[in-house]
């Protein structure tokens, strides 16, 4: 699936039956039955940016009801449907973030640490992040001494890797000091 995302404020510019894929949370549920009575939802969904009106018809309803709970933040894939009454989006595909981020993660996280410019504070902070942050990804931590040469340190704890978590640990360790290492 496309992790290239369309911000929802950005859903009105799309051309219509175009495919596009939406991050967002659901905030409202409507369940509906077809004539026939096949069930199916008109969802609310919400990004940061706006909201939408997104339609999960029959099919793909009981295909992805699962995955369909308001608070997970999920990777929709969507068709844009311009319509009279206003532009909505129709369900094609749905998985939930924390799950292509796990599989994303499930690679290393180098870190690398000069050791003349490491503070205790900022030991303490890292130790704190990690414990924080208990998931799938291996780190490890490559110390670059002043002389030139590094050890490489592989970390006791393996730990989720948010954009957040990488944005933490750049903070306290310097922007190029991370980076991922796909398996």
């Amino acid at each position: 699936m496309d992790l290239k995302t369309v911000s929802l404020d950005q859903v009105e510019e799309q051309r219509n039956g175009k495919d596009i894929t939406v991050a967002a949370l659901i905030v409202g549920t409507r369940p509906m039955r077809s004539k026939k009575g096949a069930r199916w939802a008109i969802f609310t969904i919400q990004d940061m940016t706006g909201v939408q009106e997104l339609l999960a018809f029959p099919e793909s309803f009981a295909r992805l009801e699962q995955v369909l709970k308001p608070g997970n933040p999920l990777l929709l894939k969507v068709r844009v449907q311009v319509e009279e009454a206003g532009t909505r989006l129709s369900l094609q595909e749905a998985r939930r973030l924390e799950e292509i981020a796990e599989r994303a993660a499930s690679s290393e996280l180098r870190v690398r640490i000069e050791m003349q410019s490491l503070s205790e504070n900022a030991l303490d902070r890292l130790e704190d992040l990690f414990a924080a942050a208990p998931g799938p990804c291996q780190v490890v931590f490559e110390l670059c001494l002043p002389d030139g040469s590094m050890a490489v340190l592989q970390a006791q704890q393996r730990v989720r890797t948010t954009p957040e978590f990488v944005e933490a640990v750049r903070e306290i360790c310097g922007n190029p000091a991370v980076r991922m290492v796909p398996e």
